[in-house]
């Protein structure tokens, strides 16, 4: 029993079963005490502005409704006999709609500080009420968590679509992107577009392009589009601008013909976003209808759509450009294919470092191909190799590995050596592998392997042979984790050593804020899981500071800030000097890398205070002094605004997180502690734009 309280989850377990059910069961007939506690949520959220507007975008019997169905919900989920995991399903289908109709994670939050009032409501004046309380409190509390979960997952769905989007480039034809885009986005957004599509304005005009699912005038006959003149298209186009509308439940803005098909079609929102070229010239339009009104009220989401739109519109102008050079890649094949055949393949090695030592722990080894003095990169030959080249190219690699590392010393560094994406349905080709391998010298202490994420199939049958490969001893890295489809799940499926963080994350870390937050949940679960870690694309300084100091756990870095890939010889001279290597600064030396430290220590304070509030120290929390952060912000260039805003910070969510220990409800307070984060925030970037 002992074990099972002290077990992270049983916080939450036992809010359900049948010792919960006992208590809630003192509620009784609640139904009027949860209406008239949702009336007056209702009446609180609509004096938060954000709220406002997104209640706004919705007709008012359909807000009734959703107020009516907000009491349905909460008298299911603090019922007695409901599951833990009927109520996560329920909140995750609440969280996707919640997202889909442009609610803030910040605004959700905010009203569930208002949910604790709800549980001191529901429980005041009962039998056991502290023991009520508590229930419903918790329930209410893994409501909001399963909610934002959802909202992890769409954005890291947007994530995915925009990374496979940026590989479509090397389609032959225009007509072959666009079918492919509208196809993936239909699918990927499948719970919240009604359809999409390609169109283009002429003399004032608009026509579809192309179109998947449900759009306002779709192909009639012969399966052709009609020309329709819409005013508020053609202005934007002409302004070279995007167009959204959130609502289609009044005539506030004239729409003509547009609206009246958006209903017909059962649309309750979209956007109209350009394409631009490499040189900013608008190409056409990306017609985004979504299935919920308010799709587009949170700017992030308009931020995304514009972005992916100039996306395809770049492709679209790469691929118009490849035209005349595709004769000429063509003899680039052949030549790249004669170069492998004569084995003329020389092998480059970039280290891994630890930078709390500063020491290489391993090094990756990737290919090149020599004629004469020039020197091929993979991404110029890669793409000309089918199945068969590619198999030789790793073979003929891991020859070359092993000899080569042998000269360099008795102990020469472990060598992780990637799996070609091709080759991974080549099952007689798996299934010989680790004999292969045994065969041509290679031990587990001198080899690791590393599959890209994208290239795995969830097919019985290959996963048997990653298994066995992992039965036989080798490590397996997860390559490009974040970028590909379902890495998560496959984190716990496979039997996988350790995961390498996509460098997309970690090459734009000085100008993103968003993408520390990615990173923190990618160790955080990689250190759980019991996996090594590894962030790819460190290429300069300032990231090394920021990705160090956002949170100083066993995450090795590999990147042009330490060394680029280097021949034999280049790695035996780097070998021999690794001693003299330092470790990273314990104090940022960057401003960004401060901020980042701030984030890190915030992500963990917030997990404590989910799980263990009671061992957070809130002499401690609330006295910046004590922060080891706050001594170090003049020393790297900051100023007396951002050492207030940080004391400012700190005094705030010390004052939140006592207030909540009580039972206290506190949501004027939680929007200052996010104003004061948000101030911060602000005068960071200001500085480092300076």
């Amino acid at each position: 029993m002992n074990k099972e309280k002290n077990s992270r989850f049983f916080w939450l377990k036992s809010a359900y079963g049948p010792k919960a059910d006992e208590v809630l069961a003192l509620l009784g007939p609640a139904q009027d005490q949860i209406s008239s506690a949702v009336d007056h949520f209702y009446r609180k959220v609509l004096e938060i502005p954000a709220a406002h507007t997104i209640f706004e975008n919705v007709a008012l019997e359909e807000f009734q409704y959703q107020q009516t169905t907000q009491s349905e919900y909460l008298s299911i989920i603090l019922s007695p006999g409901v599951t833990l995991d009927q109520h996560r399903q329920m909140a995750l289908k609440a969280g996707y709609y919640h997202c889909f109709v442009g609610v803030s994670t910040e605004l959700l939050t905010e009203a569930f500080v208002l949910y604790t009032d709800i549980a001191n409501r529901l429980s005041s004046g009962r039998p056991n009420e502290e023991a009520l309380k508590d229930i419903i409190f918790r329930r209410l509390q893994f409501d909001v968590i399963t909610q934002i979960e959802a909202y992890a997952s769409v954005q890291y769905n947007r994530l995915e679509v925009y990374n496979h989007i940026s590989r479509q480039k090397d389609r032959t034809t225009t007509l072959d992107l666009m079918q492919a885009v509208l196809k993936m986005l239909l699918k990927s957004f499948n719970k919240d577009l009604a359809g999409v599509a390609f169109g283009s304005v002429r003399n004032g005009n608009y026509r579809h392009l192309l179109s998947q699912g449900r759009v306002p005038f779709g192909p009639g006959g012969e399966n052709k589009y009609p020309t329709v003149k819409i005013r508020k298209v053609e202005e934007a186009w002409f302004q070279e601008r995007s167009f959204v509308r959130n609502h289609i439940h009044d005539d506030a803005e004239e729409m003509g013909s547009l609206e009246y098909a958006c209903i017909e079609k059962g649309i309750r929102s979209f956007g109209f976003f350009i394409l631009h070229d490499l040189q900013n010239v608008p190409k056409a339009y990306l017609l985004v209808c979504g299935n919920y009104p308010g799709y587009f009220a949170d700017k992030s989401m308009r931020y995304y759509w514009n972005h992916l739109a100039d996306l395809v519109g770049s492709n679209f102008d790469m691929i118009e450009r490849s035209r005349a050079k595709r004769l000429s890649r063509l003899a680039d094949g052949v030549m790249y294919r004669q170069l492998l055949a004569r084995q003329q393949v020389n092998m480059h090695y970039q280290p891994i470092v630890d930078p709390s030592t500063g020491r290489t722990v391993k090094v990756e080894a990737l290919a090149r191909l020599e004629d004469g003095e020039k020197m091929y990169s993979p991404g110029l030959f890669l793409p000309m190799f089918g199945g068969s080249q590619l198999r030789d190219l790793f073979e003929i690699g891991v020859e070359q590995v092993l000899k080569g590392l042998s000269s360099i010393g008795p102990e020469p560094p472990l060598c992780s050596i990637n799996l070609p994406p091709e080759v991974m349905l080549d099952l007689d080709w798996l299934t010989e592998l680790p004999d292969y391998l045994l065969n041509a010298g290679a031990t587990p202490n001198r080899i690791c392997l590393e599959i890209l994420e994208t290239s795995l199939h969830d097919i019985p049958e290959v996963m048997n042979r990653i298994f066995q490969l992992r039965e036989a001893g080798y490590a397996i890295f997860l390559d490009d984790v974040g970028a590909g489809e379902s890495s998560l799940l496959r984190l716990i499926n496979l039997p996988v050593s350790g995961i390498k963080i996509d460098q997309s994350f970690v090459r734009s870390l000085p100008h993103s804020y968003e993408n520390i937050d990615v990173i923190l949940s990618l160790r955080f679960l990689a250190l759980h899981r019991g996996l090594e870690c590894v962030a790819e694309g460190v290429e300069n300084t300032d990231i090394v500071d920021t990705l160090y100091h956002m949170n100083k756990g066993p995450v090795l870095f590999q990147g042009y800030a330490y060394a680029k890939p280097m021949p034999l010889s280049g790695l035996a001279q780097w070998m021999a000097r690794d001693s003299e290597r330092r470790p990273e600064s314990e104090d940022p030396q960057t401003l960004f890398g401060w901020y980042a430290g701030h984030v890190g220590r915030l992500f963990t304070i917030r997990n404590a205070f989910y799980s263990i509030p009671d061992l957070l120290s809130i002499e401690s929390l609330q006295d910046a002094e004590r922060c080891p952060l706050h001594e170090n912000i003049r020393q790297i260039g900051g100023s007396p605004e951002i050492e207030k805003a940080h004391r400012e910070w700190h005094e705030k969510y010390a004052r939140f997180v006592k207030l909540i220990q009580a039972g206290s409800t506190a949501q004027e307070l939680w929007q200052d502690i996010e104003r004061s984060n948000r101030q911060l925030r602000s005068l960071i970037k200001q500085t480092t734009s300076k």
